[in-house]
């Protein structure tokens, strides 16, 4: 394992190597991306984004990559094989460097690597990484000061990054086949007040630091950083400590580069907790959009309620079930890594709110296909009364004439006679549909 020593800062105890922020935003764009998952020669969304004339992008196609011919690397940080592309996506990182801002740089840091990542779930991320540059003594509590400037320096590089690639993945998708629209024409999203597209949510740290005791150092520095306690994670020569708003990473300082993937373990699921964090509002609109139309019987509105319906509920489910599979996928390491943060983000209580939802509007899929049932019976039921209608009429007014033994009847003596029958075949066609109306009200509390 190399040991070549970068740039840090003397902290009591050990080295800040890096500090490590992560914006959050949503792109406003869901794709489908199982076509090219499928077939791995169609170029796929991730393709057509590449051809963007606004923002650099790249395709992440997907690609087995084995390591010393092994399916699972074990040299260096990797320990999994990446076989489903993480991300639709990534921008140039050049490109990203020199367009953000460095006269916001705090003294003694430097931004040394800005990327990117789009995901098909309609959430990018971008991930910056500020180095120091100069050999300094500073204190560990003076370390929540260096905290707050590399924040206020990384909200104003980002400030115009994330509209920009917002923006260009809407342009770049505007009418692409694979833009999934899971509305169908209601407005979700408004209704679930999420911010604006492009705009960024939060920010999460990373510092990563080397000690000779790096779980000590580890818990002193997450002491300071973390407003509120943090998940360890102690490894043999790697520390975690995983917090809400800050993490800590601590090597030894010979397998300081071996540390990355517990610094990967934030921008890896932070992009997951944005997406139920979103489904979770969504879904809670499309509850109060049903709620509030749970009275209506047009069978237009009936439709698109549940295409919404299943629509929302089969993305979810393919949602969780690639989750799954990409944490199947990673490494034993990673995974471990993956746990402890997801505990200190609660994340598991998140997904288990969106399947709560999940579960209810479910159940309320099967009630609108229940009143399109209902509400398709009730027209045949209709239409068979009409036609009962006429022929009664046919055969009252045949049998007036019969009585009278001649085919021509008064104007007067038909009229009456049609607007009779009409009038006792729409009388019992009402009574029929509020027998049936009754019937279902006193259903609906039972169940």
């Amino acid at each position: 394992m190399s040991s070549v020593q970068a740039p840090a800062v003397t902290v009591e105890g050990g080295a800040l190597r890096s500090v490590e922020m992560g914006a959050t935003f949503l792109t406003g764009v869901e794709v489908d991306v199982a076509t090219s998952l499928l077939d791995p020669t169609d170029e796929g969304p991730g393709g057509r984004l590449a051809r963007s004339s606004t923002v650099p992008m790249r395709s992440s196609h997907a690609a087995a990559q084995t390591g010393g011919g092994l399916f699972y690397a074990v040299s260096g940080s990797e320990h999994g094989t990446e076989v489903v592309p993480r991300t639709l996506a990534t921008v140039d990182p050049g490109w990203l460097l020199d367009q953000a801002d460095p006269s916001a740089s705090p003294e003694g840091w430097t931004l040394r690597s800005v990327e990117c990542d789009v995901h098909d779930y309609g959430v990018g991320m971008l991930v910056l990484r500020w180095e120091p540059h100069v050999d300094a003594a500073v204190a560990v509590p003076a370390l929540d000061a260096v905290l707050a400037a590399l924040t206020t320096a990384s909200t104003v590089a980002v400030a115009e990054l994330a509209p920009l690639v917002a923006h260009a993945c809407a342009d770049a998708l505007h009418d692409d086949p694979a833009r999934l629209d899971l509305s169908h024409g209601l407005d979700l999203e408004s209704v679930a007040v999420l911010p604006p597209v492009g705009e960024v949510l939060w920010l999460w740290h990373v510092l990563t630091l080397t000690g000779a005791d790096h779980p000590a150092l580890a818990r002193s520095v997450a002491a300071v950083v973390c407003p509120n306690d943090a998940e360890v994670l102690e490894l043999r020569d790697h520390t975690l400590a995983a917090g809400v708003h800050a993490s800590v990473v601590c090597s030894t300082p010979e397998r300081w580069a071996d540390g990355d993937f517990l610094a990967r373990a934030p921008r890896r699921q932070d992009s997951w907790w944005t997406l139920f964090w979103r489904l979770d509002r969504v879904l809670l609109a499309l509850q109060l959009r049903l709620e509030a139309n749970l009275e209506t019987q047009a069978l237009a509105e009936l439709q698109t309620r549940a295409e919404v319906l299943h629509d929302v509920s089969t993305r979810v489910s393919l949602l969780r079930s690639r989750l799954d599979s990409l944490n199947v996928a990673s490494g034993a390491r990673d995974l471990r890594a993956w746990h402890a943060l997801a505990a200190a983000w609660d994340l598991p209580y998140r997904i288990a709110a969106v399947d709560q939802k999940l579960t209810v509007l479910t159940r309320a899929y099967a009630e609108v296909l229940s009143q399109i049932s209902n509400g398709r019976a009730a027209r045949v039921n209709f239409m068979i009364y009409v036609f009962t209608a006429f022929s009664l009429v046919a055969s009252v007014v045949a049998v007036a004439q019969f009585a009278q033994g001649s085919a021509d009847t008064g104007a007067v003596v038909r009229l009456v006679t049609i607007v009779g029958s009409v009038l006792g075949a729409l009388f019992a066609v009402l009574l029929s549909v509020r027998t049936t109306r009754a019937i279902r009200r006193r259903r609906e509390p039972a169940s």
